[in-house]
């Protein structure tokens, strides 16, 4: 019914081919891809403002089943670790809030009630306790970037006499518990038109909320220099508060004590490792396509033999990776985590290798994967194009 109504609206009369096949597609892919997919589609078609916000409505709805409930990023550098894959993923912002959040964005500019609306529906995730073992933190910026702009942008004039916007920030304000959402909300306080009474009002109860925080060893390490590039003179004084009882009641996190679950550290793993490195053995695609390795490891090794492979080398090596994809069960269990070397790939050809990123393209059209297809499609009618909002909160 929902796919029937949005082509309906998706009628020539509206801007766009009565059957647009993305949107098939995008319904046919788990809900953060379909999301992802409704919301490029009303970002960069041209459509009625009616066709692009029945898009971007679908797609919130669709973003709250997605499997990362919230992203979360790397405060120090990452490679070859199951913690660095992680990072990589959620970088790809496919988690529902950050999926809301680009909806409630969008619908800004096209209908600002309604932004409001679905932004107060936004459930917002329960942010973890976190310890030093901890190799990834919370990354809400986005949320904030748009609570912002929701405050700027969605309140008429009569509403903000009454001074509505300001008790609605407010309420948002007297709901932080995490060092992790303290420097996101400063860079968004910045940005604010208020009155100096306001101002002053809003400032004393992020100043309050700051003095009385209680910031764990990692929490307070991890955050640490994000908070302190975010500040204004008026947070300083209780800055210097919080960063005095934080640093003396906490006993610091070792980088010893990350625990980032390095690559190749089984003997099955680092001799594998070894065969590819050194390709040797005459049924090597064979040996690696048996080997029952874990996913993110036998990805990297598909990768190797295809930075190295041509002509119908290359073509075998494709084929036998993207059977390795289907057959995988991460799919199910976290779509986002095994779509990374799928998008790794072509990314690796994209910007050197013109005819063997279209193979790489070919064969994901071919491959009858929901998201595999999907991603094709997308990158054949949009490119790499991304919302520069994510460029930037990517950094």
């Amino acid at each position: 019914m929902r796919l029937f109504a949005i082509a309906v609206i998706l009628s020539p009369a509206f801007g766009a081919p009565a059957q647009d096949p993305l949107i098939g597609q995008a319904h046919a892919a788990p809900p953060e891809f379909a999301a992802d997919a409704l919301l490029r589609i009303a970002e960069n078609a041209k459509l009625s403002p009616a066709a692009k916000i029945e898009l971007i409505e679908e797609a919130f709805r669709l973003a709250q089943s997605a499997h990362f409930p919230m992203p979360f990023r790397s405060f120090r550098s990452e490679s070859d670790s199951g913690a660095a894959v992680l990072n990589q993923a959620y970088r790809l912002h496919l988690d529902a809030l950050s999926l809301q959040s680009r909806a409630v964005r969008d619908l800004l500019p096209l209908a600002a009630a309604k932004a409001r609306q679905h932004f107060e529906e936004i459930r917002f995730p329960e942010l973890p306790a976190l310890t030093c073992a901890d190799a990834l933190i919370p990354d809400v910026a986005s949320f904030y970037e748009v609570l912002g702009q929701v405050v700027q942008n969605t309140f008429t004039q009569k509403e903000r006499s009454k001074e509505e916007h300001v008790n609605f920030l407010l309420s948002y304000l007297s709901r932080l518990i995490s060092p992790a959402q303290l420097a996101p909300v400063a860079r968004m306080l910045r940005t604010l038109t208020l009155t100096p009474a306001q101002r002053d009002l809003v400032f004393v109860q992020f100043n309050g909320i700051l003095e009385s925080m209680e910031s764990p060893s990692r929490a307070y390490q991890a955050t640490l220099p994000d908070i302190e590039a975010a500040l204004t003179d008026d947070m300083r004084p209780a800055f210097a508060q919080y960063d005095r009882r934080a640093g003396t009641t906490n006993l610091p996190c070792a980088d010893s004590d990350i625990e980032t679950h390095k690559f190749w550290q089984s003997s099955g793993s680092t001799a594998m490792f070894e065969e590819v490195r050194n390709r040797h053995a005459p049924d090597l695609l064979q040996q690696v396509s048996s080997w029952s390795g874990p996913f993110e490891e036998k990805s990297l090794i598909y990768m190797a033999l295809l930075d190295s492979a041509s002509g119908p080398d290359f073509e075998k090596t494709l084929a036998a990776f993207v059977e390795f994809l289907n057959s995988s069960n991460l799919q199910q269990q976290s779509p986002v985590e095994w779509f990374m070397p799928a998008k790794s790939l072509f990314d690796r050809f994209h910007d050197g290798n013109a005819v063997e990123a279209e193979r790489v393209m070919a064969a994901y059209r071919e491959s009858g994967n929901p998201i595999l297809v999907l991603y094709a499609a997308l990158e054949e009618r949009y490119g790499s194009k991304r919302p520069a909002w994510i460029g930037a909160s990517a950094q």
